[in-house]
Parts: C-alpha cells; structure tokens; sequence
C-alpha cells in the first residue's frame, strides 16, 4: 500500500489514506495525526507550486482507514463503559446504561448525541448476548433473571418493586406469563421494534399493557414501571454454561 522512502504529494497520500483531497486538506493535522499511529513520516515542500510532500520513513503497524479506525476505538469505547456500569450495577436497561456513561469522559470526547449514544448501547447489548471468543471459553453475556422496578433518577439506578406493588401492576393489564412482560418491556427499551413486540404478543395486548403501566404510574404518582433485564457474564465449557465469578 505505502512505499517507504517515497515522496507522497498531498493528493497521493490523500488517496492512499482513502479519503478524498480536500476533505485531507480541510483536516490536515487531524489526518496526520492518525497517520502517525502507523508510520513515522517527515515533509517537505517543493514543487512548482512548492506543495507538502510526505516520505514515510518507518512503518509501526498495519495501516487501517480512519473511518474505520474511529469506528472501531468508539465500538471499544462503548462496549468498556458499558461493562463498567453492569459491574457496578448489572440490573440494567440500555437507555439507563446510556444515560450513567453519557458524562464519562471517554464517552464524551466521542461528541455522539444523546440518541446516537443510546442507540449504539443498545446495538451492543444485543451482541453482548452472543458468545464470543475468550482464552477460557466461549464468553458472553446472559440475562439471568428480570424484575419489576422503578427508576430512581437522583442514583440513576432501579429499584425493585415490592411483592405487592408487582401482584397489584399486574391485574392492571391481566399478563399470561413473565415472558410478556419481558416483551413489552423490551419494546419500551427499544430493544425490540413495535412490530416484533405486535408479533408475539399481538397488537391489543401491546395496548393493554401501555394502558395498564399508565394507570399504575397515575394512581401511584410514580415512575412508569419497567421490568429490567439481570445481566451476567458467562462462559461455555463443554456444551454447557456457568457464571463467571466477575465481570470483567
């Protein structure tokens, strides 16, 4: 791809880089500054219209585009701050997650809107729940258990419902199971679009659980209440799955 000891014009190098001429021209220093994490380089101008040339004199990894690059430090970025907050507090939903690392600082040097951000705390809580590889297996995370809650916004944190409290929500919209709870409450965290919930559950019912959680909510001048996913990491070995003893 680059050639050590070779002069490069902008042009040329823009091209290599996989972006275009001006768009390296507008960004120049961003766009060196991403080089040097693969090479190191000096300039020089010359020329006719005594423009910048670039020879790369040693290479320190395998260069990667930087569109790709940003993609990827902001996916890494993402998938930590989120298993620190399962750590701390593994009762979660992603628009909460999205919400205790909105003001970290790794988080916010990514400049993502706020929906941006949850969106993408989402998208990768679902792959969380897909093995994937680790020296001590096949990884991943599993919801282990889910309950009903109210969300203390002064901790930013949920707080389970009390036995009572669940038996009397629960007449409000007449449930089959728990997994339609789950459902509907996977909808409501956007986990799931409108028409997947509508498919297992079936539009009036979708309904009837909207109405009931907005009656409770009135008569108890509380929260809407939300059944929260328990995440836990785990591990395959021999067909089979345990929980690890930590998250990290």
């Amino acid at each position: 791809m680059f050639e050590l000891n070779k002069a490069y014009s902008a042009k040329e190098l823009a091209t290599l880089m996989g972006i275009s001429y001006q768009n390296f021209r507008n960004k120049r220093n961003l766009y060196e500054s991403h080089l040097k994490k693969f090479y190191q380089f000096t300039t020089e101008r010359k020329g006719r219209g005594n423009g910048i040339y670039y020879t790369l004199t040693h290479k320190y990894n395998d260069f990667i585009p930087y569109k790709d690059f940003a993609n990827a430090t902001r996916e890494r970025t993402i998938k930590t701050a989120i298993v620190k907050t399962i750590n701390k507090d593994n009762r979660q939903t992603g628009a909460n997650i999205a919400c205790a690392i909105a003001n970290d600082d790794d988080i916010v040097v990514l400049k993502l809107a706020d929906s941006t951000l949850t969106a993408y705390v989402r998208l990768n809580l679902k792959d969380f729940l897909t093995p994937e590889e680790s020296e001590n297996g096949n990884s991943f995370y599993t919801i282990t258990d889910t309950c009903w809650c109210y969300l203390n916004k002064n901790t930013n944190s949920y707080q389970v419902m009390t036995e009572q409290e669940v038996k009397e929500l629960r007449k409000y919209f007449n449930a089959k199971s728990e997994s339609e709870e789950f459902i509907y409450s996977q909808f409501k965290d956007k986990m799931i679009s409108r028409e997947e919930a509508a498919k297992q559950l079936g539009e009036l019912r979708l309904n009837r659980f909207a109405e009931g959680l907005r009656k409770f909510a009135e008569k108890h001048n509380s929260n809407y209440p939300i059944k929260v996913p328990v995440y836990q990491k785990c591990a395959f070995y021999n067909g089979k799955y345990k929980e690890y003893q930590s998250l990290e």
